[in-house]
């Protein structure tokens, strides 16, 4: 699976833990790949939002929101 995995191929992809708005689906130690369980009418920028999440110098850092349901969409921090 790609980073840019559309919401239907996250949700097939099991959980491997429940954050506060999302759910992480996966995680190689470099990257985390978060789907949201919230959509636009609580802030996100999409209605299926899709986090990914670089680890840089040990510590997490956002490095794209993108639409779950089109992927070539994307939003940056």
């Amino acid at each position: 699976m790609t980073t840019r995995a559309t919401t239907a191929e996250l949700e097939d992809t099991p959980t491997l833990s429940k954050g506060w708005c999302g759910d992480l689906k996966v995680d190689d130690g470099e990257t985390r790949v978060w789907l949201y369980r919230v959509g636009l009418a609580d802030g996100a920028p999409y209605e299926n939002t899709v986090l990914v999440e670089r680890l840089v110098d040990g510590r997490w850092e956002t490095e794209v929101f993108y639409n779950g349901d089109d992927p070539d969409q994307e939003t940056t921090p």
